[in-house]
């Protein structure tokens, strides 16, 4: 099936199921959550460690400096530490406010805090048009936990729930 990409001209061909979840979750951003089509960017290639890696989506702000980072995986693949650590590896280039990870069943949203060196989970991705408000009242796993700061050691998934191993400081 070929079908015109929601970010750029080009003609893609939908084959691979990650490329099924990177067209519906942009679709997502963009019709329900009010992202500008302009300001998203798909394949954004970054250089890291000497190697040339590639950003799934990264959100621009008016300015051109990078808000957010979108990881895809097809449906069938388990969201782990490794995709964690896959996406904060190209956030060392970018520093960016935001990461997102997608299998086009489970979606996980962070805002970094760098000044703790952690990423804090919000319960939605959140709109456009209301990032400072999202940002002052996330539901973090240190709520969950009734602990003030925390770091993400893994993450593994049960058959009901995703299990966050954290040490609390």
């Amino acid at each position: 099936e070929i079908l015109r990409c929601l970010v750029g001209s080009e003609m893609c061909i939908e084959t691979a199921p990650e490329e099924w979840v990177r067209q519906h979750f942009v679709h997502f951003l963009i019709a329900h959550k009010g992202y500008p089509t302009a300001l998203l960017a798909n394949e954004v290639m970054v250089k890291l460690n000497g190697t040339t890696k590639r950003c799934d989506t990264v959100l621009y702000r008016r300015d051109l400096s990078a808000r957010m980072i979108v990881e895809y995986k097809a449906p069938h693949i388990e969201i782990t530490q490794t995709v964690f650590d896959q996406i904060t590896r190209y956030n060392m280039v970018l520093k960016v406010d935001y990461l997102i990870v997608s299998n086009g069943m489970q979606h996980y949203c962070c805002r970094m805090d760098y000044e703790h060196q952690s990423y804090i989970f919000l319960q939605d991705i959140p709109d456009y048009n209301n990032y400072k408000k999202e940002c002052r009242y996330p539901v973090t796993i240190a709520t969950l936990c009734k602990a003030h700061t925390v770091t993400i050691t893994s993450i593994y998934r049960h058959p009901d729930s995703v299990v966050f191993r954290i040490l609390s400081g």
